[in-house]
C-alpha cells in the first residue's frame, strides 16, 4: 500500500523502480530480523508503514476517505500500543493530524476525524500514565546514570542542581542491570533517596538548562541513530554453531550502506529534516490559499515523520538515556527510510520524465 500510495500517478515503469528499492529498504534482514523476535519493533514497522500508506492515498484520492481514515486509526493506535516510549508520538500524529479536518466539507466526516484524532491522543497520555513501576525505576536509573551525569565532569554538581544526594555520582555510567552493583537498585533505600526526587519532567528541565549536556546527548543519540539491528541481536540458531549475536551479510546492502554513510551528528539530522521540509513544501502556500488541502496531506506526512524522528530521539535520552540507544531508536530509523523512499521515488519520477521529454524531442 505505501508503494501504492507513492506510485499512483507516477508513469511508465517508474513505479517498478520504486518498488525495488521498497524490497531493497524494508526487505532488508535488519529489519526481518525483528519478525523472529519477541520484540515489538516488527509491530511498529508495519504500523507506520500504514500510517504512511493511509495518508498517501488521502493524497492521492486512491481510495474511500473514511477507509483511510480507519487504517490511519487503527495503525497509530497499534503503534502508540506497542511501546510506552511511543506515547509521545501520540502528540506528534494527534497535532499534525488536524489537516485531515479540512480534506472535505462532510460534516460527518470532520466528527470521526476529531474523534479518532482525539482518542490517538488520549490512548497516548493513558500509556504514559500506566507505565508499569518496574519499567519506570530501569528507565529512571539509567536516564541518570546514563544519561545526565555520563558525560559531565562535574557529576556531584549536576545532581545537587536536581536535588539528589552528591554520593550517587559513583553510579556514573553504571546499569540497572549490570552483574555487580554498587548498590541495590530495586531497594526502599534507592527508591527514597534517589528515584523519588527525578521524574521525566525534571529531568527534560536539566537539559534544556545545561544546553550542552543536551546537545551532548542527542550528539551520542545521533550516532546510534542510523544502526537497525542491535549488536545483541544475532541471526542464527544455536545448533548453526555460530558465535552468540552473530549476524548474516545476507540482503543486509542498503543497513550496511546506511550505517557506514549516514550523518553522525545532530546537526546533519537537522539539516537533512529542513531541507526534506521544504522540497515537499513547494507550492503549498498556493494549495493553501486555494483550500486544496488534501493537496497538503503529502508535506503533512513529512511533518509527521520528521516530527516522530525527533521526538524518539529526544525521548530515548530523557527516557532511558543512552542505554541500548540502537533498539530504542528503531522508530526513527523507520520514519528515515520512509523519508528515503519518498525522495527516491520523487528522483525516479523527475528523471523518467526528463527521459520521456528527449524522446520526445527525437520524434518531432
Amino acid at each position: 500500500m505505501l508503494v501504492e500510495g507513492i506510485t499512483t500517478k507516477m508513469k511508465g515503469f517508474s513505479g517498478y523502480v520504486v518498488a525495488l528499492f521498497a524490497i531493497l529498504i524494508f526487505g532488508d534482514t535488519a529489519y526481518i530480523a525483528y519478525f523472529n523476535s519477541f520484540f515489538g519493533e516488527g509491530l511498529m514497522l508495519i504500523a507506520m508503514l500504514y500510517i504512511s500508506a493511509s495518508l498517501l492515498l488521502i493524497y492521492q484520492n486512491r481510495y474511500n476517505d473514511y477507509w483511510m481514515l480507519a487504517l490511519f486509526f487503527v495503525s497509530s493506535l497499534l503503534l502508540i500500543t506497542t511501546k510506552q516510549q511511543n506515547a509521545p508520538v501520540a502528540i506528534v500524529i494527534g497535532m499534525l493530524g488536524l489537516l485531515l479536518l479540512f480534506i472535505k466539507k462532510n460534516k460527518a466526516f470532520r466528527i470521526w476525524t476529531a474523534s479518532a484524532l482525539g482518542a490517538i491522543v488520549l490512548t497516548g497520555v493513558l500509556m504514559y500514565a500506566f507505565i508499569p513501576e518496574t519499567f519506570v525505576t530501569i528507565n529512571q536509573y539509567q536516564t541518570m546514570t546514563r544519561g545526565v551525569i555520563l558525560n559531565t565532569e562535574e557529576p556531584e554538581k549536576d545532581l545537587k542542581d536536581m536535588g539528589i544526594n552528591e554520593q550517587f555520582a559513583l553510579l556514573k555510567g553504571t546499569t540497572y542491570f549490570q552483574k555487580y552493583k554498587m548498590v541495590e537498585t530495586d531497594s526502599p533505600f534507592m527508591e527514597e533517596n534517589f528515584y523519588r526526587h527525578f521524574g521525566f519532567v525534571p529531568v527534560l528541565e536539566f537539559y534544556i538548562s545545561h544546553p550542552n549536556t543536551l546537545l551532548q546527548m542527542l550528539n551520542l543519540s545521533a550516532e546510534h541513530a542510523f544502526t537497525i539491528r542491535p549488536l545483541e541481536m544475532g541471526n542464527y540458531e544455536k545448533s548453526a554453531g555460530k558465535p552468540f549475536g552473530a549476524k548474516t551479510g545476507f540482503f543486509t546492502l542498503y543497513s550496511t550502506v546506511k550505517h557506514n554513510a549516514s550523518p553522525s551528528s545532530f546537526g546533519m539530522i537537522v539539516l537533512f529534516a529542513l531541507a526534506v521540509i521544504l522540497g515537499y513544501s513547494r507550492g503549498s502556500i498556493q494549495k493553501w490559499r486555494l483550500g486544496d488541502f488534501r493537496g497538503l496531506v503529502r508535506l503533512d506526512l513529512v511533518l509527521i515523520l520528521v516530527g516522530t524522528s525527533f521526538a524518539v530521539l529526544l525521548t530515548t535520552i530523557v527516557g532511558d538515556g543512552e542505554a541500548d540507544l540502537a533498539k530504542h531508536e528503531f522508530l526513527f530509523n523507520v520514519c528515515f527510510d520512509i523519508l528515503i523512499l519518498m525522495i527516491l521515488a520523487s528522483l525516479t519520477e523527475f528523471t523518467w520524465e526528463q527521459i520521456a521529454k528527449r524522446r520526445a524531442k527525437k520524434h518531432v
